[in-house]
């Protein structure tokens, strides 16, 4: 606004005040004039909304004519010390540990979880095995525009629990997250609980023994590996992207996704092409796939044994009011894209009668519907996508859950039981190839 020569002010609610300082002092806003109102301004009549802005006006004008030289300004975070190794002492190793533990944790420098210590020699160890040198910059990461080097997420990955092999995966996933079609701002800074999933396809899933079957989401041995990639690039967005709850991430509830998602597809189990491979790259080429994921709705059907009724099951998860609302209305918000992890058993029924990804896609996009009741309840035109604002006043019209077919998007994945899920998204998936040494 102030390159187009309009002096600007943000108005926030008090409980985001901090939040928008950290946002404007991470987007080179620094001195950016806010102004705040005593609660969010959602699920509230005209009248209320009126009555809780009514004293903001002047304080608006005072924000727009301030002396920016007199701005309070803010940290985002305690900064590290000048030295680059960080040294804890104790009676003995445990103490020592135990001292790193709580500090690190008490900085925000955790997830909660204890950590594995990132001493220099484990460090080294963890770039050992990708091409790329331990300065090199990688991507800037949004949303506090972090300088994400290998070295950088080799600290991250070891405090995870990772192995040397495990960085490559890591190095591709942060690739990816950092293209702009995925909407990493919006993912990361969104009062819902979204979170980023890594899709690894290739050779090295093998390699390095990611889950494709039972659990693959889940805890146990079997996920280990799975685990801890999921877990070190939640602490890469928040130690190197600045994504620390309440200071850019806004997530309202939280979810469990957010400490960390990744799996591998069950490529024996799949009776199409790989995600990957679907998505441009070379058989046998290892690779990662990121999808932004909201909400998991179970896809619960254990008993169509024919691809149209089973279809029919996969559309009523995917028409929860809810999770598409959002998709059909605000017109400033970018491709949502939607994940189908399929069942073995699911995808078996579906490709034994001809069904190819395509027809899945055009398929659930015209079978997917609910009355604009249900989804636009309470939504006016102003909000309302301008391709959609012909329905507003037809409550019963059926519409898709979606814009187009191809933002459904389907990996299989899990084992035997005939339950698959529905994942809504926000950005679009980015593939990227995952680059290695022997």
């Amino acid at each position: 606004m102030e390159r187009r020569g309009r002096p600007t002010v943000v108005l926030v609610s008090s409980e985001f005040e901090e939040d928008a300082h950290a946002s404007a002092l991470a987007f080179g806003m620094r001195d950016l004039p806010i102004v705040t109102v005593p609660r969010p301004l959602t699920n509230l009549d005209h009248d209320t909304v009126r009555r809780f802005t009514a004293d903001a006006l002047d304080r608006l004008v005072a924000g727009i004519t301030r002396d920016p030289s007199r701005s309070s300004h803010f940290t985002m975070m305690e900064p590290l010390p000048d030295e680059a190794i960080l040294r804890y002492e104790g009676s003995d190793l445990l103490a020592a540990a135990a001292g790193f533990q709580e500090d690190f944790l008490t900085r925000g420098w955790g997830d909660g979880f204890p950590l594995v210590l990132p001493t220099e020699e484990a460090v080294a160890e963890m770039m050992t095995r990708t091409p790329h040198k331990p300065d090199e910059v990688i991507a800037v990461l949004e949303p506090g525009m972090g300088l994400a080097t290998v070295e950088r997420l080799a600290v991250n990955a070891v405090m995870a629990g990772c192995r040397p092999e495990h960085l490559p995966v890591l190095i591709a996933a942060v690739q990816a997250i950092s293209e702009p079609e995925f909407n990493l701002r919006d993912v990361a800074m969104s009062t819902g609980p979204h979170a980023p999933l890594i899709v690894v396809n290739g050779p090295i899933v093998q390699q390095i023994g990611l889950n494709s079957g039972r659990g693959a989401l889940g805890p146990g041995v079997q996920s280990r590996v799975n685990t801890v990639i999921g877990r070190a690039l939640r602490l890469i967005l928040m130690n190197v992207g600045k994504c620390y709850l309440g200071i850019l991430d806004l997530d309202t509830i939280g979810s469990p996704k957010k400490y960390g998602m990744c799996l591998a597809e069950n490529e024996a189990a799949n009776p199409w092409m790989p995600i990957s491979v679907e998505r441009g790259l070379p058989e046998g080429q290892s690779a990662v796939t990121m999808f932004s994921v909201e909400s998991e709705i179970e896809v619960y059907d254990f008993y169509n044994c024919r691809a149209r009724p089973l279809l029919q099951t996969f559309a009523g998860s995917a028409t929860s009011s809810g999770a598409c609302s959002v998709q059909l209305s605000f017109h400033n918000r970018p491709e949502m894209h939607n994940l189908v992890l399929l069942a073995p058993e699911h995808a078996e029924i579906f490709a034994a009668e001809g069904w190819t990804k395509e027809d899945l896609r055009q398929e659930l996009f015209k079978t997917a519907r609910r009355e604009w009741k249900w989804i636009g309840a309470g939504q006016d035109h102003a909000v309302v996508r301008d391709e959609w604002k012909w329905v507003v006043d037809r409550p019963d019209e059926l519409v898709q859950v979606t814009r187009e077919p191809r933002f459904f998007h389907f990996v299989v994945v899990g084992g035997a039981a005939g339950k698959s899920q529905y994942l809504t998204g926000l950005g679009a998936p980015v593939t990227k190839p995952i680059e290695t040494v022997p």
